[in-house]
């Protein structure tokens, strides 16, 4: 049997997976593209915009607000209920 001449369109041969636009290709497959970002983030870069910031910049400050908001829920302390609050009543009769 000869070799198939790739540059004719075979009926066994798979056409190729379209990968949308923004998405990134990994050995697992191709993941999705970011969702987009949320309100206050959009806000805050177009106010740092207004101002006359650059991309870079305004990148740069992004990520210190995040680190210090991730910083935040990290040294907060968080009060936790005793446990035995989290126990229902015992349904004997005294």
């Amino acid at each position: 049997m000869a070799a198939p001449d790739w540059h004719e369109p075979s009926q066994t041969r798979e056409q190729p997976s379209r990968v949308p636009l923004g998405a990134v290709h990994t050995p697992d497959g191709p993941t999705p593209p970011r969702p987009a970002p949320q309100a206050r983030t959009r806000e805050y870069v177009a106010r740092q915009t207004a101002s006359g910031r650059t991309k870079k910049e305004i990148i740069r400050l992004l990520k210190r607000a995040i680190a210090r908001e991730i910083h935040h829920y990290l040294t907060t302390p968080v009060t936790v209920p005793d446990v035995a609050d989290l126990r229902g009543r015992s349904v004997r009769s005294s």
